[in-house]
């Protein structure tokens, strides 16, 4: 009795010896972002990883890079974008020649282990990063008309030059891995959808109201100086070419989103980039001889067929060919009135002399 309760007395004495250890330890919060990134470069353990994402997005900005480059805000976006990216697929994450080795990961709730290869735990860290940039990138106070100026959050979006690539890129277009189609990386897809992931999607909508509603008009400044009115123009000139070279990656998405009626109020003012993109979704569809009456499986080869596969880009474009087709003529219609009218005027006016 006597010996075992000196080792319980031992056994506390070290316990409270660790704790103190622990206790009286240097203890202070990351300084900076730059700081974040060299923790980050030598952090080889997963969950040491996993802690660095978690506050990532809440350290000052007040730093350098390792190589003597300063930074701001939008680099720590692009930074998690790219730690985020191939979030939805391990295998994407998987390095050639690796060992597939299963690592514990802690338990389920019934006890079991749960075990990880170094591929699956990256995409958690990915996962990870993704759903930080959601809480706090993608969150509709930025964005949603209804919490504010989200006109002047997506303008800076499309202005910040190294940013808009970056989303562009991080939901880039690519050869889709398991059919003949494309495939949007990182785009949320399925039946089941997080709420973090229906931010994205609310984020990618509204950024689509915003490219195919811009006129270069609408932003034009008036300043003092004519230098000064010379460099908004080109500012603004810029922006429409990042703007119109978006448009086509933006219906890819709108496609894959199942979105693409947002383009139904705009079909009179799509440009030819826009329609090509849109023929071209529309041909991808595809027969299948088991259920269609054809003989072997095949693409589209007209956007009457496409429309006969319930293509919703083929009766995008007929759409508009029919309203195009009734604009010109109710507008050529308004137009011989409008003379006829002037004409009946002046002929009026020359008479009742």
């Amino acid at each position: 009795m006597k010996n075992q309760v000196e080792t319980a007395v031992s056994s506390d004495t070290q316990n409270t010896s660790i704790i103190h250890t622990h206790m009286t330890r240097e203890i202070r919060p990351i300084c900076d972002w730059s700081e974040w990134i060299e923790l980050w470069q030598r952090a080889k353990r997963f969950e040491e990883m996993l802690g660095l994402l978690h506050v990532g997005l809440d350290v000052p900005i007040n730093g350098y890079y390792p190589d003597g480059r300063s930074y701001n805000g939008v680099d720590r976006v692009i930074f998690y974008l790219k730690i985020a990216d191939g979030w939805r697929n391990s295998w994407l994450l998987r390095l050639a020649d690796e060992n597939q080795e299963n690592y514990v990961l802690g338990q389920d709730e019934f006890g079991n282990k749960i075990r990880k290869t170094p591929s699956e735990m990256r995409q958690l860290l990915a996962r990870k990063a993704f759903d930080i940039l959601c809480l706090n990138f993608f969150k509709p106070e930025l964005y949603d008309k209804k919490m504010g100026d989200h006109n002047q959050t997506l303008n800076y979006v499309i202005t910040e030059e190294p940013l808009f690539p970056a989303i562009r890129n991080f939901f880039r277009t690519e050869k889709a891995t398991l059919s003949e189609g494309m495939d949007v990386r990182n785009l949320p897809i399925g039946d089941k959808i997080s709420h973090n992931e229906e931010r994205v999607i609310k984020f990618l909508l509204a950024l689509a109201d915003f490219i195919f509603d811009w006129k270069k008009e609408d932003y034009l400044e008036t300043y003092c100086t004519a230098e000064a009115q010379e460099k908004a123009i080109e500012r603004n000139e810029k922006k429409k070419t990042a703007i119109d070279t978006a448009k086509p990656w933006m219906i890819e998405i709108l496609s894959q989103l199942d979105h693409l009626e947002i383009l139904e109020k705009r079909l009179l003012h799509l440009d030819q980039p826009s329609i090509a993109e849109l023929r071209e979704i529309a041909l991808r569809s595809r027969f299948n001889d088991c259920v269609d009456p054809v003989n072997k499986d095949r693409c589209a080869r007209t956007i009457d067929e496409a429309c006969y596969l319930r293509s919703p880009a083929a009766w995008l474009l007929t759409k508009r060919d029919l309203i195009l087709r009734e604009h010109r003529r109710l507008t050529n219609i308004k137009d011989a009135e409008d003379k006829q009218k002037k004409a009946q005027e002046k002929l009026r006016q020359l008479t009742s002399k």
